[in-house]
């Protein structure tokens, strides 16, 4: 099973790196195929990656948006990615990951509202510190989170925020 995690310090404190290494730890234990980090001076992102569908295979995560200077991971499929791409006139082998992104440029945080699926997804956008989570509407996938007004943990695995905090 995959799972997503990330902490994000809103102080301007460098990111801690035994915080981080408590992270991937936690998630590490999950069954993945992939693995994946993005780091700054302020926030860390991992994705423990199963592939589920033929286009999870070619997805790179955690991935970078350059327009929004953003980062989205995704723990999950999307199961309505015929219909979107056909709304919205994309390209057929865009995969899951990507299909969010032109949705988040697109929606910002009203993209939910075009999903049909099992996925739990964290976007961050490094010039504004917006941080968005999202579940399915059932919520299927977990995605646990603790936050003050210094920092915010997510995680797949509620362990991962029990360790740092």
């Amino acid at each position: 099973m995959s799972g997503i995690g990330g902490i994000i310090y809103f102080d301007n404190n460098k990111l801690l790196i035994q915080d981080s290494s408590k992270l991937k730890s936690a998630l590490e234990k999950r069954v993945y195929d992939e693995s994946g980090q993005a780091a700054g001076k302020n926030f860390f992102l991992c994705c423990y990656q199963l592939h589920t569908t033929p286009e999870s295979v070619h997805e790179i995560q955690p991935f970078y948006i350059n327009k929004k200077n953003a980062y989205i991971v995704l723990d999950g499929r999307i199961d309505n990615r015929d219909e979107i791409i056909s709304e919205f006139n994309l390209e057929l082998n865009l995969t899951d990951i990507e299909i969010i992104s032109v949705l988040y440029q697109k929606f910002d945080s009203g993209l939910i509202d075009h999903l049909t699926g099992s996925f739990s997804i964290a976007i961050y956008n490094d010039d504004s510190k917006d941080v968005l989570l999202f579940r399915d509407h059932a919520g299927s996938k977990p995605l646990f989170y603790f936050y003050n007004k210094k920092q915010l943990i997510f995680s797949s695995e509620i362990g991962a925020i029990k360790a740092i905090h």
